[in-house]
């Protein structure tokens, strides 16, 4: 029994250095927050509704909110660390510019019928702008 709570213990106490070493800059802990923040706003939202307009109910379920998310079972904090990263990754893409590149598409990995598609239509193009030239010269 003591192994398995040891066990627990150093488990528990590696995923907080995990998540320490992750948020040592202060962008990804004020990220941190605002995710934590936004997943327990409906805690937040609830209790000014009780206290703004006195409803009993508000406070009923705020509570059944906050009992819910503080059981030892519940992905509050894992679901903010997860998020955050997330979150964090695209915007180190972003940086990096990984996203441009994947939205604008690379020319590089271009598939040979797609190549050949552009130049059909290039060509079709060129086509009818020497139909509607005067002259009958070809346009260059």
């Amino acid at each position: 029994m003591k192994k398995l709570v040891k066990k627990i213990i150093h488990t528990v106490l590696s995923f907080f250095k995990w998540v320490w070493t992750e948020c040592k800059d202060w962008r990804t802990l004020v990220l941190l927050g605002i995710i934590c923040l936004i997943l327990s706003s409906p805690i937040w939202i609830f209790g000014i509704l009780y206290f703004t307009f006195h409803w009993e109910w508000a406070l009923v379920a705020g509570l059944a909110v906050w009992g819910f998310w503080m059981l030892p079972g519940a992905p509050f904090f894992a679901l903010s660390v997860s998020i955050t990263l997330a979150i964090k990754k695209i915007f180190q893409k972003v940086k990096r510019g990984k996203i441009k590149e994947l939205l604008e598409g690379n020319r590089d990995h271009e598939s040979p019928s797609d190549a050949a598609e552009d130049a059909a239509v290039s060509d079709n193009a060129a086509d009818h702008a020497s139909d509607d030239s005067s002259d009958g010269q070809s346009p260059e």
